[in-house]
């Protein structure tokens, strides 16, 4: 039976609403990490988030402009989730992480990463990773992932 991700959603307990707002601003966020001016407007928005929830958004679309930007990685990233192997840890300055997942293409791929923030939090000031291993569809519910 097709279910839609509304029904979905309320079946899985790592689908959070917290985990939701980061994939769903990752995998809207394209057109922002091509345009500077649309990447200004985001961080706008993000000011209105408490900062747990925007340190990891910031994050997450940071990570999707790294991996937008690495050759190695074809077809291009079209989702980050930072959050997809447990949670990051997140201190004023700076967000960490082993257990992340990209998708490139129909596949998923484990990262770990660091992302720096400015000073207020509303943009990274650097984010850099290491790709792992594709990560096989019989792990993909468990760790929140989708085709």
């Amino acid at each position: 039976m097709h279910q839609s991700i509304g029904d979905r959603r309320g079946t899985h307990p790592r689908r959070t609403a917290a985990f939701w707002r980061v994939c769903c601003t990752a995998a809207l966020s394209v057109a922002a990490v091509a345009s500077p001016a649309s990447a200004q407007k985001g961080a706008d928005w993000t000011a209105k988030l408490e900062p747990r929830t925007r340190a990891m958004q910031v994050c997450s679309l940071a990570g999707l402009g790294a991996f937008a930007r690495d050759k190695k990685l074809r077809p291009k990233a079209d989702r980050v989730v930072i959050n997809a192997g447990g949670e990051p840890k997140i201190e004023q300055a700076a967000v960490t992480g082993s257990k992340a997942a990209v998708r490139s293409g129909s596949r998923w791929y484990t990262f770990s990463f660091t992302c720096k923030l400015n000073d207020t939090g509303s943009k990274a000031a650097s984010f850099t990773y290491t790709l792992g291993d594709e990560i096989p569809k019989a792990q993909w519910e468990k760790m929140g992932l989708w085709q």
